[in-house]
């Protein structure tokens, strides 16, 4: 492709009226989610909430998304996605209005709660929503362009978020947290693409919409799929056990200053970009799957580099790594996940890849904890990153597999999104497995 026809399909993802509506809302609902994170940690640690009140904060974010994977994903199919949207948001925004006045205790864990009960539903909401505002022909790009930005988000957010707290107090990042929201709800407002589920579909008991595995079953009935889940959620778990030992790594092992952290932190969220701009030229379905099983390897060598880390310098290239394939995988997994999957199931697909990785994460942070006082910062990281290296390569071998066998062809798939943004809803060929160019 020429620069030139680059430079015309970035414009014409740009000329997407909602894509330019639904971008700066996910960076608002991520901007309050890290603003809430940070300002609250402050508070649990200057309060003498101590190591049970952190983790007791860390489970309030992280088990609402966990836990309502069945009746998320039913949601977000079969309601109207304005309706969540606006309503999830401003259920954010009073349960921020709640913890701005409240100090630490159990209704701040109470308010936590409502706020990630909010991000539950909202998330596959938005995450259905993207391919049928922007057609499937762009959502690879769209992709890649919206987890550049939250990875830029990451970092202003936190900066926002010291700045503010140093100058006008730790509650200062709940304000403009709240802020956030409330504009979210009226982002929300604003799309005009609509999802509003399949009104002939059979009702449901909320028991069987909150213990529903829906989205793992049709995960599972795809094997590319399923595959790619399969992968995720071990390598999910090696990184977020390496994080939580990274200023451990950085502090301790090699014993550099709070600056040295900065900086190292600075090149993981610089690759991190650079991995959405990388992952973001791959066109067709086939290059997406094995970048994304690629970038799971390239950041288990790049982990095994940083436990061998003999300076700063090699240390912060090795984060970098880990930033540019970690996003260069995920910006490569979600459209082959949403892409294979009808588009009436997108928001169970979603609701259960997002809840499985929230679960590792939190598993992880246990495992963190023993393998820092067990095997300590380096070789804690050098296990992580042979751990990723066994997944991909089992992953390489089960899509050889799958190939060989001509089971890339999701079941009963079909993609009932626009090729066009703003066109109808319509049934249209299988994602099949092939080198058919996107954008």
């Amino acid at each position: 492709m020429t620069m030139g026809a680059r430079s015309r399909g970035r414009g014409a993802l740009w000329r997407i009226r909602d894509l330019r509506v639904i971008l700066p809302a996910r960076v608002l609902s991520y901007t309050g989610d890290t603003l809430t994170l940070f300002a609250l940690t402050l508070r649990v640690h200057d309060e003498g909430g101590g190591a049970s009140g952190m983790a007791l904060l860390l489970a309030a974010f992280a088990l609402p998304m966990a836990l309502t994977v069945g009746i998320a994903g039913h949601v977000a199919d079969r309601c109207d996605s304005r309706r969540v949207l606006v309503t999830a948001s401003l259920v954010q925004a009073a349960a921020l209005a709640g913890l701005v006045l409240t100090g630490t205790g159990p209704q701040m864990y109470l308010f936590v709660i409502a706020l990630q009960l909010g991000q539950s539903f909202a998330n596959p909401t938005w995450a259905a929503l993207l391919p049928r505002a922007v057609g499937e022909h762009n959502l690879g790009r769209a992709t890649a362009v919206q987890q550049g930005a939250l990875a830029v988000t990451g970092v202003v957010g936190a900066a926002v978020a010291g700045v503010s707290a140093g100058h006008f107090g730790h509650d200062a990042p709940l304000w403009i947290a709240l802020g956030a929201f409330v504009a979210l709800a009226a982002a929300a407002a604003a799309v005009r693409t609509r999802r509003r589920g399949d009104r002939h579909a059979a009702p449901l008991t909320l028991a069987a919409q909150v213990w529903s595995a829906a989205g793992f079953r049709v995960l599972h009935a795809d094997p590319v799929s399923w595959t790619l889940l399969s992968s995720m959620v071990p390598f999910v778990l090696a990184l977020e056990t390496a994080n939580v030992l990274e200023v451990f790594l950085v502090r301790d092992s090699l014993d550099a200053s709070t600056t040295v952290f900065g900086l190292v932190q600075a090149a993981s969220a610089a690759g991190t970009v650079a991995g959405a701009a990388w992952a973001s030229q791959m066109r067709t379905e086939r290059s997406r799957v094995r970048l994304a099983i690629g970038g799971v390897a390239g950041a288990g060598a790049s982990m095994l580099v940083a436990g061998a880390a003999p300076d700063e310098l090699v240390l912060a290239l090795s984060f970098a790594g880990i930033g540019v394939f970690v996003m260069a995988s995920t910006v490569c997994l979600w459209p082959v996940l949403l892409t294979r999957t009808v588009e009436a199931d997108r928001g169970k697909v979603s609701a259960a890849a997002n809840g499985a990785s929230r679960l590792a994460s939190m598993v992880a942070l246990g495992l963190g904890a023993l393998a820092g006082g067990y095997l300590g910062p380096r070789w804690s990281f050098a296990l992580a990153g042979l751990t990723a290296l066994a997944v991909a390569a089992r992953s390489w071998h089960h899509l050889d597999v799958v190939l060989l066998a001509g089971a890339a062809t999701p079941t009963d798939a079909r993609t009932d999104i626009p090729r066009d943004a703003g066109a109808e809803a319509r049934p249209d060929r299988p994602a099949e497995w092939s080198d058919r160019r996107t954008e």
